[in-house]
């Protein structure tokens, strides 16, 4: 018997609470320096330790003011930041938008191939990122990071399930080579549950739900997106709820296994990602970094020499499978 330690990709996303979007009296944060600098030095450490060892972290809400950004660049000086601003005016004060998105990659682990900013329209913004591994056998990464809007009405629940869709199909027209051992990620604050139609959307479009996938619930019988793992997301309203989401899709050409297979997508198939679900079941008072709980998706691989030559399609493939830890092959 081998015991073969898998190599784990982790990806994350996480809501920061731009400053001014957080009421301070009655004001915001943002107009302080004194309330917001502290809680951006707490933010910063915060993702540090909580994220320690995740590959690509999309953030949310992330304020685009240089004090802010220099402490995200200082503290976490092991990625490389791509971010994308917001466009139009602010609700509050007619000012032009502050904040976007960023997703920080790990230099170690990842190169920037291309980051594009998709402008979705209702001052909301994509980033969609193509990053080449540097370490074998990780796939190679398509990533968009989305902040869907508040769903105050039906109108705005279509256009959170369109934005949805415009983002995932940036990330087809990246995929120029499909030769490549390629993984598409979606992640971000959907504004929306696991069974909304942003998701539903994603899951005709082929992505698995990582919290689905953690609680080996089927999607092909259309009940899998009712999982939760708890709260991520304390409202404006008081509300708890769990609507920031990572959706993971196997676009390598000849999937191991069944992984991911968009024909009969099965609890066995999504069942080897592991998902953390350290989220609690009801907000915590305490925490006061951000309104919302990152939100973490692990996977784990093999290097194709320890796969069995009958299990793979090519035997000289340079393919990936994910795998539980640990990974034990007979």
């Amino acid at each position: 018997m081998k015991v073969v330690e898998p190599l784990a990709l982790r990806v994350a996303t996480f809501n920061c609470l731009a400053p001014v979007h957080k009421s301070a009296g009655l004001g915001r944060e943002g107009d302080t320096e004194a309330l917001w600098l502290p809680r951006g030095r707490a933010e910063v450490g915060f993702i540090r330790e909580a994220l320690r060892g995740v590959d690509v972290i999309c953030l949310q809400e992330f304020w685009f003011v240089d004090k802010w950004v220099e402490l995200f660049r200082e503290a976490l000086d092991g990625y490389e930041l791509c971010t994308a601003r917001r466009t139009g005016s602010h609700p509050h004060d007619g000012s032009a938008r502050s904040d976007g998105v960023a997703t920080l990659v790990a230099r170690d682990t990842y190169e920037v191939d291309l980051a594009r900013s998709v402008d979705l329209g209702r001052g909301r913004v994509a980033l969609a990122v193509s990053l080449r591994r540097r370490l074998e056998p990780l796939p190679h990464l398509l990533v968009a990071n989305v902040h869907l809007p508040f769903p105050a009405s039906d109108n705005s629940r279509r256009v959170q399930e369109t934005h949805a869709r415009e983002a995932a199909r940036v990330l087809d027209d990246f995929r120029a080579d499909d030769a490549v051992p390629t993984l598409s990620l979606v992640a971000g604050d959907f504004n929306s549950r696991a069974d909304d139609p942003p998701a539903r959307a994603l899951e005709t479009m082929g992505f698995v739900n990582c919290a689905t996938a953690y609680a080996s619930m089927s999607l092909a019988s259309g009940v899998g997106g009712v999982t939760d793992l708890g709260v991520t997301h304390l409202t404006h309203r008081g509300d708890s709820l769990q609507c920031d989401h990572i959706f993971a899709r196997d676009d390598h050409p000849t999937p191991f296994l069944g992984y991911f297979d968009k024909a009969n997508l099965s609890l066995d198939n999504v069942g080897r990602v592991n998902v953390d679900a350290s989220n609690p079941v009801k907000w915590e008072p305490s925490f006061t970094i951000s309104d919302h709980l990152p939100v973490i998706a692990e996977f784990s691989t093999r290097r194709p020499s320890t796969i069995p030559a009958q299990r793979r399609p090519h035997a000289d493939d340079d393919a990936w499978l994910p795998a539980p830890f640990p990974d034990t092959i007979c």
